[in-house]
């Protein structure tokens, strides 16, 4: 057992070290990771996510198969699909169906979930047989904050379910790697001990903490709340990284990996414009996981005869160009993550 989750910790950092290599280049060629977005359906309200005010843009909710397979069969270079956007992954009505696809492609699985499924065993049964990495969202470690944060949610529910989840994992000897995810704040900061709990109770096999970003695009409704909050944060980095270093040393004394995604500035040194993109259920392309507004589209890979036609066309292209010169009046990257 110890032996096997060696192996997936070090997959699991090697895949992260190739996944965030790039080239900077005005148009790209072999595209071997996207995020795609199964469904736009979510059975929580958080009071961090812009889905309620984007999905009133939305024509469908779901995916279909045939939609899948089209994604599919136009990126035959693709190694690894990470599940997640507007919606719940795991809320798809086809889920096992729409996994298997990707599975039997030979396509890594990186799912995003809220937890609040993971009580059904089904759904547990289904993770554990086709699902490569599985990161739980918890945004706070304190029952009241965290069911206050994600309206509709049961804390000691999702709780319970992640701790099945490794539990039937361990037991059935499957391969899933494990984590959760933290967005910290200075709201948040002082529970780290609190989170060093969480991760050693659940026993999984990482956690990933996330400083607090700004998802909003300048002139939408919340953006300079959300832009004050993200600055007041930004005043306490260097305390915030000093405790995610000293989490991280006590973890890795029970062999758990400790991410941190920090808030800095990212025009010019993401690896999303050159080597990646998000999809929708609708099917529009847009080049960010995390500001995906449809306005912001290159393209839909539904309608495209081949995926060049997308990624290569000239908007695309000012796009890359406005990165690789630093431009900040880009308005989805300019700002981004503040």
């Amino acid at each position: 057992m110890k032996v096997k989750s060696i192996i997936r910790k070090i997959n699991k950092a090697r895949f992260h070290r190739e996944l965030v290599k790039f080239e900077k280049k005005e148009q790209i060629g072999k595209i071997t990771h996207i995020q795609l977005e199964p469904t736009a359906k979510c059975n929580l309200h958080c009071i961090t996510c812009s889905r309620d005010a984007e999905i009133r843009n939305y024509t469908k909710l779901n995916m279909s198969l045939e939609e899948l397979d089209k994604v599919l069969s136009m990126l035959p270079d693709l190694k690894s699909i990470k599940l997640g956007g507007l919606g719940e992954p795991l809320m798809h009505p086809e889920l096992e169906l729409f996994l298997k696809k990707i599975h039997d492609r030979g396509v890594r699985i990186w799912a995003n979930t809220n937890g609040t499924p993971l009580a059904s065993p089904r759904v547990r049964e289904i993770v554990l047989k086709y699902v490569n990495d599985m990161p739980v969202s918890f945004d706070s470690t304190n029952k009241e904050i965290f069911e206050k944060i994600r309206v509709g949610s049961n804390f000691d529910l999702i709780k319970n379910g992640t701790k099945s989840l490794v539990e039937d994992r361990n037991r059935q000897k499957a391969n899933t790697i494990i984590g959760l995810t933290f967005v910290i704040s200075h709201m948040n900061m002082d529970e780290m001990d609190s989170l060093y709990d969480l991760i050693t109770e659940l026993k999984l096999d990482y956690a990933t903490i996330v400083e607090v970003e700004n998802w909003s695009v300048e002139g939408e409704t919340g953006y300079n709340e959300s832009k004050d909050f993200v600055a007041e944060t930004r005043l306490h980095t260097a305390e915030i990284t000093e405790r995610i270093n000293k989490l991280r040393l006590r973890l890795l004394k029970h062999g758990i990996l400790l991410g941190h995604k920090t808030s800095k500035e990212r025009l010019g040194r993401c690896y999303w414009p050159f080597n990646s993109f998000f999809v929708n259920v609708e099917g529009f392309v847009m080049p960010c996981n995390i500001r995906m507004h449809k306005q912001y589209t290159f393209g839909n890979i539904f309608q495209a005869e081949k995926i060049e036609d997308v990624l290569n066309n000239a908007d695309y292209i000012n796009f890359r160009k406005a990165h690789m010169n630093l431009d900040k009046t880009n308005k989805i990257c300019g700002t981004c993550p503040r």
